[in-house]
Parts: C-alpha cells; structure tokens; sequence
C-alpha cells in the first residue's frame, strides 16, 4: 500500500509547487505600475519636469537608467480616488518620446501616488525616491521650465475670467480628439467640421447648463441633440463635462484647455479625482 500511494503524493508535491511558484510569480509581475516592457532602443529622449525645472535626457544610458526606473515602480495598492491619498507636492512628470516624436508613454508621480493611464494608484515612497535622487544627480542638465511659468500666469489670469468667457477656446480629452467653444458655437471632429448651436439656460461660480442643437440638414436643424453640464476648476483650465442625448444615453468626459502654443491643463490635476 505504501508503495502504491509514494508516487501519487509525489505528484501532488509537484503540482502544489508549481501552482505556488505560478501564483507567486504572476503577484510580482502584476505588482509593478507599467507590465509591458519598454524598449530602449526605439526612444530619442525622455523629458522629465521636476519643480520649475525640467531635463532633457537624450544619452542613451541615461535613458535606460531612466526606463529601468519607471519600470520598477511597484504599486502597493489598487486604483485610488481619493485625493488625500496622493499628495500632490512635488510631482515630477516624465514623457517618453520614441524616435517617431511620438510620446510613447507619460507618467506623473509624487512620494505618494502615480498617475498612469489615466489612473492615479498608490505606489511604494521608494521608486519616487530613486527617480528623484537620479534627478538630483543630473542637475546640470536642467533648464528653467518658462513654459511652466507662463501656464501658470495663464491659469491665474484665467481664474479671474467670467465662466462664460472662460469657456471659449479648444478642450481636449485624453485621447486627443478636441472641441471648439466659440459664441453660442460648438464644433467637433479632426478638423472642426462639426457645427451645433449651444444656449446656456444656467450658470454658477463653477457650472454651466447649456443645451446643443443641430444647425444643418432637415433632419437636424434647430432639433435639440443633448443637455449637457459643464463643470470647471479654480482655475478653469480643466473641465468636466456631463452630456445627456436627447435618446437617452449619457456620456461624461475630461477636458483640459489648449492653445496654439500650451496645454494649459493637466488630466492629472486632482480637480479631476472629484468625479
């Protein structure tokens, strides 16, 4: 009887230990902020802003110190919602550019938290601590970050504006695509080719209420598209905007103002973890 049973706990050893190492490896894997691997090879340079200043990293060492960095940050919590869970002081943002100008990926974070894909999580006080002593390392490398300071003369000058002067302008969402407000105009699509009349039927300090109708076509002029709720930030340069078609669906989105020469808001301003 022994010898018949030996071989079978045997196996189930084996199979035990195989389903632990498994379990234990993919924990690791799933612990760290970005999965996918980054390639080194295919970036030009990565930018990192760290107070007023910012860097420009284009040595290829570097870069890869910077890669291997990011890539072990390690999350020591889900995705969070909360903004006292984050701490906002001292942020550094990092933007990986690939050998196409394209920003590959784009990375914020502070002592506390890490903004990642358009979610901020809780992530171990260490990886910050390693990327900003690898800052501080490279400090004569850094340059006076003017268009930081010129965004926030733009936001404060901004946050005197009217709501309603405040709302003309070009919105973008994370994904890129825009909207154009002018004066009772609204326009959407790659080249703006969109028109739907907008009337504010309300205001307040930060909200406006406003409803979209059709301007061309039988079907669509002057028929009412949507409601929609337009809600802005101290500075009103990012916005949330709540969209209720006439049909029934509803749709919500973030937005941060643009200009020809800025991107006056960032989507990982906490005025957007209020949502």
């Amino acid at each position: 009887m022994q010898k018949v049973h030996k071989p079978v706990m045997l196996v189930f050893l084996m199979l035990f230990i195989i389903i632990v190492t498994g379990c234990s490896k993919t924990e690791e894997k799933n612990n760290n902020l970005i999965v996918s691997s980054i390639s080194s090879e295919d970036l030009a340079e990565i930018l990192v802003e760290y107070g007023d200043s910012y860097q420009i990293l284009t040595d290829m060492e570097k870069i890869q110190d910077i890669v291997h960095l990011i890539q072990d940050i390690k999350v020591e919590d889900s995705k969070i919602m909360q903004k006292g869970s984050i701490g906002y002081d001292d942020i550094i943002r990092a933007r990986i550019i690939d050998n196409n100008g394209v920003v590959s990926l784009s990375l914020s974070m502070t002592k506390k938290a890490a903004f990642y894909n358009g979610e901020w999580h809780t992530i171990d006080e260490a990886s910050y601590e390693r990327i900003l002593t690898y800052i501080n390392k490279n400090k004569s490398e850094e340059v006076l970050n003017d268009d930081k300071l010129r965004i926030q003369m733009i936001q404060e000058n901004r946050s005197n504006m009217g709501i309603i002067d405040a709302l003309v302008g070009v919105w973008m969402r994370r994904d890129g695509s825009k909207l154009k407000f002018t004066e009772n105009i609204l326009y959407q699509g790659n080249n703006f080719e969109y028109e739907f009349e907008y009337r504010i039927s309300d205001i307040s300090e930060d909200t406006i209420q406003l409803t979209v109708y059709g301007m061309e076509g039988i079907l669509l002029k002057d028929k009412k598209l949507s409601n929609m709720t337009l809600r802005f930030d101290p500075t009103k340069s990012h916005m949330i905007t709540n969209k209720n078609m006439v049909g029934g669906m509803t749709y919500k989105d973030k937005l941060i103002l643009v200009d020809e020469e800025f991107q006056i808001g960032n989507f990982d301003d906490l005025f957007f973890l209020e949502d």
